[in-house]
This record gives C-alpha cells, structure tokens and sequence, in this order.
C-alpha cells in the first residue's frame, strides 16, 4: 500500500470517528449552531479552510502556473471584506444571540421582511449548490487521476463517502473538522522546500498587475470585497461564537490565515512553469503536477491530502448551511429540535445528491467559479445593511422593492449565465452586484418617500 493510500484511509477514518462520535454525545444546540461557543482558533480555522475550497485550491495553483500574482488584488479585496466583517461584528453577534438567528436571512426578515428574506434564501441556495457542485467535480477529477476509475463512478463513489460523513454530524462536528483540515493545509509551506521553484518567479511582483489597467485592478478588490461579505457561512460564525469580541478578533486573525494557506499553494503553481505539458491551463494545472515525475512520490500523497482536506472542508460548511437556510427561511423546522435534526440530515443528502449531479456538466472549472462569484455578490448589499446595522426600521414598501430588485438582478444573472457571459472573467461577474447596489439605492429612496 503506497502512502497516498494511507493519508487517505488515516484522515477518512479520522472524520468518521469525529463525526461518529459527536452523533452520539451532541444535543441539538450543539447540531444547530455549536452551542454559540465557537472560539477564535475554531473560527478562524473554519473560515479560511472552507473559502479556500476546492475550487479556491484550483484557483490559486492554476492561477500562480499563468499569471504568478494575478490574482492578488482579488485576495487584498478579500481582505477588506474580512476587515468590514471585523468592524461590524459585534453589532451582528449581539443580536443574533438576543433573537435567537441562525442565518443572516432570519436577520433580514426581522430587519427588512419576509419577501426579501425568501429571495435572499433562494440565491444563496441556489449559489451553495453551485458550489458544492465544484468541490464534487475537483474530488471526482482528483481519484479519476490518480486510481484511473471513471469520473462518473468516482464522483459518485466521493458523493457516498462524503454524505454519510457530513450528515452524521452538525455544525459542531464542522468546525471540529475543520481545525484538523486547517493545519493539514499548512503543509504546503513545507512541500516547498521540495519543488523546482525559482526564485525568478517568486520575485515577480510585475505579474500583481501585468495586462491589467487601473480600473481592472480596481475591480478586482471590489469583487473580493463582495464575495466575503456576501457569503453566509461568515455571517453564520459569527452567529455562532463565544462573543461579539471573539468574532471580532477572530475574523482580524482570519486575514493572517487566509494568506498563510494561500501564498504557500501560489507558490506550488509558480513551481510548475516550463515542468508541465504545453498543452496545461489554469484548469488543469493541479492535475498535471501530480502526474509529473518532477515531483518526488510523497509530494504527490501529501498534495492529495491536501485536496481532500480542502474539499471535504468546504463541503461541509456549505451543505450545512444549504440545508439550514432551506430550513429556517422555508418553514420546515417545528418546536421539536430532534426533529430539525432528522430535517437537516435529509434536505443535506438531497443537496449532495444534486450538487454532484451539476458537477458533471462542468467543463471550464474556473470559469465557472467566476460565474458563482458573480451571483453570490448579488445580496452583497443587502447584508452589508442588515448585518451592519444599517437598516433597523422594518417597512412593507422597502421590502417589495428590495426583494423586486434582488429578483430582476437574479434573473438577468441567470440569463447572463446561460449566455456565457459570466464565463467570460471575474470582472465581468462584477456586473451584477453593480446592478443590485443600484436598484437597492433607488429601493431605499422608494421607501423613504413612501414613508414621509
């Protein structure tokens, strides 16, 4: 049995036990929201594992293989996201304990209304399935290329393992997992030590902003901007921690974490350049280097753990929070938490049952995460107000109107998709969070004038 057998087996068993484990000792605060006691090395650890997703991993190697720092802007952007987060909170922490909150949709119907909460759902829904159709498509690829099965079986055979994983445990099980995957993310810092890179492409710092203008790198902060603030799971730890200062504290050390699982995958991409087939793109890179010889056997094992890590990681944040928005936003659950657990567990296999279904339709993976960046950052505006405490007086006429623009802006995102415009770059994705802010400026005047 080589090693990559027996990092695999050592970490499945690992989640299972974990997951095993907690099925059998954790009450239902704990399933639901981890008992509101999640700390700053769990927060942070669960917050940088699951937004550098599989397709975070693809990105960020691919990406570091054909343009070195392109994609920096978009991190520092990131940043900032994390910053707001940061600043605000206190405020949304505080809250959510006094009323209760899960998700911030509940918040938005409590601030705004119902009609605003159900489409707010509906995208995020909508965009968590997408997502997790990423992670199925990166862990199929992953055993197609290294134990030669097909990617129809090997998707499946990942789709089975992983649901009787994630729908054992809940949300304390998730961040438990989580701070395990995060420190088997780091071990990229010392697989470094073991690649051809040049020390030429790690001091290209010309490649930040190579071929991109002013305004384009511009761009590309605000998008990253966006996409955290726009992303629930965020909302949903701070939701869920110690206290409005440990989520404070914890989304400032997020920003050290982040980089330090990003930078150390960036340089694994510049490692490749002139190693890989002619042939190679930013879609295919990670793929490629594990089938090169260049690398010595256990870098292979050891990056295939990293993967998994990654991916497994991710997909159980975001299928729990599929299923508990689906839950909360849609009134499903009843007084009886038991039953919310049965819930949960169910609505979780029929959200990885789907998910792996739209990961066969997949062709350009990182096009297509430009596409979900795009469509997430859609209720980024709409967040920001609520969970920053923007909007505290709940009206009927504000609520059509927010909940009217977040539709039109959906549906000209999906008409967007299907015409492959969102395809085309991350930047192009910007158009429609640009379209949300607007319609929900002109909804907030709509109110106000209503109300006079």
């Amino acid at each position: 049995m080589n090693l990559t057998y027996i990092l695999l087996i050592c970490y499945l068993c690992t989640l299972m036990f974990i997951a095993f484990k907690d099925n059998k000792t954790e009450d239902t605060n704990g399933f639901i929201i981890a008992d509101r006691k999640v700390g700053i090395l769990g927060f942070i650890s669960s917050s940088a594992a699951s937004f550098r997703d599989g397709g975070g991993i693809i990105t960020a190697i691919g990406m570091g293989f054909i343009g070195g720092y392109c994609m920096y802007n978009f991190y520092i952007g990131c940043c900032l996201g994390f910053l707001f987060l940061a600043f605000f909170a206190p405020y949304a922490r505080t809250v959510a304990e006094k009323k209760g909150y899960l998700t911030i949709t509940e918040m938005i119907r409590d601030v705004i209304g119902p009609k605003t909460e159900k489409i707010s759902s509906i995208i995020t829904i909508i965009v968590y399935g997408l997502m997790l159709s990423v992670e199925f498509y990166v862990l199929g690829n992953l055993v197609h290329t290294l134990f030669g099965v097909s990617n129809l079986y090997s998707t499946w055979l990942v789709c089975l393992i992983v649901t009787a994983y994630v729908a054992l445990g809940g949300y304390k099980t998730v961040i438990k997992t989580d701070i395990l995957q995060f420190f088997i993310m780091l071990i990229p810092i010392v697989l470094l030590f073991f690649t051809p890179l040049k020390l030429q492409n790690v001091l290209d710092v010309q490649s930040l902003y190579r071929g991109q203008d002013v305004g384009g790198f511009v761009l590309m902060l605000i998008m990253g901007f966006l996409c955290v603030v726009s992303l629930g799971d965020f909302w949903q730890r701070i939701f869920s921690s110690k206290s409005a200062q440990t989520a404070k504290k914890s989304l400032l050390c997020t920003i050290f974490s982040f980089f330090l699982i990003t930078v150390p995958m960036t340089f694994l991409g510049m490692s490749a350049i002139g190693l890989l087939p002619s042939s190679t793109t930013s879609d295919n890179a990670l793929f490629e280097m594990l089938k090169n010889p260049v690398y010595p056997q256990f870098f292979g094992a050891f990056l295939t753990l990293i993967i998994v890590s990654v991916v497994m990681s991710s997909i159980d944040t975001f299928a729990y929070l599929t299923s508990s928005t689906i839950i909360k936003d849609f009134n499903l659950e009843s007084k009886n938490n038991a039953h919310y657990m049965k819930m949960s567990r169910l609505i979780t296999t029929a959200v990885l049952v789907i998910a792996t279904l739209l990961s066969f339709y997949i062709e350009h993976v990182i096009a297509y995460i430009f596409a979900i960046t795009g469509m997430i950052t859609i209720i980024a505006p709409v967040f920001c107000l609520v969970g920053g405490g923007f909007i505290k007086k709940k009206n009927v006429a504000l609520d059509i109107a927010i909940s009217l623009s977040l539709l039109v802006t959906l549906c000209i995102g999906i008409y967007l998709m299907f015409t492959g415009f969102l395809f085309s770059s991350l930047s192009a994705s910007l158009i429609l969070p640009a379209i949300s802010s607007v319609l929900v400026i002109v909804s907030l005047l709509y109110a106000r004038y209503k109300t006079r």
